[in-house]
């Protein structure tokens, strides 16, 4: 399966995780039914690393751009102008569900301009941000303090995500804290585009990356007492297994794929709109009087073949309409 390829050639590896981490994604996304609390915090807690993976993609491939230069406003204006369309379009289809469906989650808050009309569109907002404080950052103080900043911000955020209940003042991670992971994600991504990743040791990375996960359960049930150990989202070792996973995809190569075409054409689509898709089925449940909690742990499975039908149906038949949906919203983009 592996291959010893030139290391210009596409990352097909890559690609790969992104779509296992858009299914990852959904997992995070479902109350799993009836599984119970230990099996969802081990579910969820095993998922942890997907959206970690996508900042440390972005950042990555920013920096591979910028290696002997400064990031400007105009280097990242089509990253900018692509993030702002999805965000855009992406808020017009939940709002739509919203008023139709009567599930309001915004409010009149400006807040909402950043983090979006439904919760998962955070993720969006947080990378167009990211995008703005690096530029700034790296443009008037430079590559070194970005990263002092990056790591300082990723230290802040797994402290009050992990080990909240033990702090002397109580902050709510999902505000501020993981609208900067992104930010902090990035930034490390930036750092590892500096380093030969093909040339780390393969028995290290993978021994890190083995080591991480029960690091990841120990310091969630040593660090938290009396809260919902499922709903942590980050942690020291949820940092590395992300940071090993990238580290890997590019350690090993494999040829192009269906994952990876997937991973790379519409790992994205998957992510804004499998909320949708989980919403509709549960409506379906509910007018064929089935109880849609049974069905839970199911959902990603059920939500995932949706998707991919509806991406073949939208390429093959509205090309426009499909390009919409992905923020592009000039007519020959």
């Amino acid at each position: 399966m592996y291959t010893n390829k030139d290391r210009n050639n596409h990352n097909h590896l890559l690609d790969s995780f992104k779509f296992l981490a858009a299914f990852a994604v959904m997992h995070l996304h479902t109350t799993l039914g009836n599984v119970g609390e230990e099996w969802s915090t081990v579910i969820r807690l095993a998922c942890r690393w997907a959206v970690p993976f996508f900042f440390l993609s972005s950042g990555y491939y920013l920096a591979k751009k910028h290696q002997r230069s400064a990031i400007t406003i105009i280097s990242i204006k089509g990253n900018l102008v692509n993030l702002i369309g999805i965000f855009l379009i992406a808020n017009l289809v939940y709002i739509a569900y919203a008023i139709s469906s009567g599930y309001i989650w915004f409010h009149n808050d400006v807040k909402y301009l950043w983090i979006g009309s439904f919760w998962h569109l955070w993720f969006i907002g947080s990378m167009i941000f990211a995008y703005l404080l690096i530029w700034f950052v790296d443009e008037v103080w430079g590559r070194n303090v970005l990263y002092i900043l990056g790591f300082l911000t990723l230290l802040a955020c797994i402290t009050i995500s992990a080990f909240s209940p033990r702090l002397p003042l109580p902050i709510n991670y999902t505000e501020i804290p993981r609208f900067m992971s992104g930010f902090a994600f990035m930034v490390v991504g930036i750092f590892l585009a500096r380093l030969d990743l093909q040339k780390f040791n393969r028995p290290f990375i993978i021994t890190l990356l083995i080591l991480a996960i029960p690091i990841t359960y120990i310091e969630i049930y040593l660090g938290n007492d009396h809260f919902r150990r499922y709903d942590i989202e980050l942690s020291i070792g949820i940092s590395l297994i992300a940071i090993s996973i990238f580290i890997l995809s590019h350690i090993f190569t494999v040829s192009k794929n269906k994952l990876s075409t997937i991973g790379k054409r519409h790992s994205l689509f998957i992510y804004l709109y499998h909320v949708l898709i989980f919403k509709i089925l549960i409506k379906v449940f509910t007018v064929f009087n089935i109880n849609p909690k049974q069905f839970y742990i199911f959902f990603p499975i059920f939500a995932l073949i949706i998707l991919l039908g509806t991406v073949y149906i939208l390429e093959k038949k509205f090309g426009r309409v499909f390009d919409l949906l992905n923020g592009k919203l000039k007519g020959n983009s």
